[in-house]
């Protein structure tokens, strides 16, 4: 059986952004106030909540039905910040040099940037304001704009 490419796609992301990391040495290495990003989207043909944790260990994806996902975004909304932003296709191939959380969901929602520096969760929290997105839930980090 085949399926649609297009038949279950999550077109509105919600990229949360964190000022914690569980490890106290990338917590004092990664400049700024987000350390850790990881995005959630709503895949209505489905029903079903996406969740996309990438982490030092590994991506966790998980599928969350209707009914459970209210506690897991409470979870996402108490942690720091959360940017409700349009999924949009990259106008041209990227390589991803880096797989960092930061660089895994600026690929997710379609926002281009491949320097070293865009690998900043602070930088990508800019980008998704330049890019239409809104804060939902949580507050700007000092200096955003």
């Amino acid at each position: 059986m085949l399926i649609r490419r297009t038949s279950g796609l999550v077109s509105i992301w919600y990229v949360v952004f964190s000022p914690s990391i569980p490890s106290p040495i990338w917590q004092r290495l990664i400049p700024g106030k987000w350390k850790h990003v990881y995005a959630f989207g709503h895949c209505e043909p489905a029903g079903t909540w996406i969740f996309i944790d990438p982490e030092f260990r590994g991506t966790k994806v998980s599928a969350v039905p209707d009914h459970e996902a209210e506690k897991y975004i409470r979870i996402a909304a108490l942690e720091g910040a959360v940017i409700r932003i349009k999924s949009r296709e990259l106008v041209s191939p990227r390589i991803r040099m880096m797989g960092c959380c930061t660089m895994t969901i600026r690929h997710l929602v379609g926002l281009p940037g491949a320097a070293p520096w865009d690998a900043i969760p602070d930088r990508l929290f800019k980008h998704c304001l330049a890019g239409g997105g809104e804060i939902v839930y949580g507050a700007l980090p000092s200096g955003s704009r």
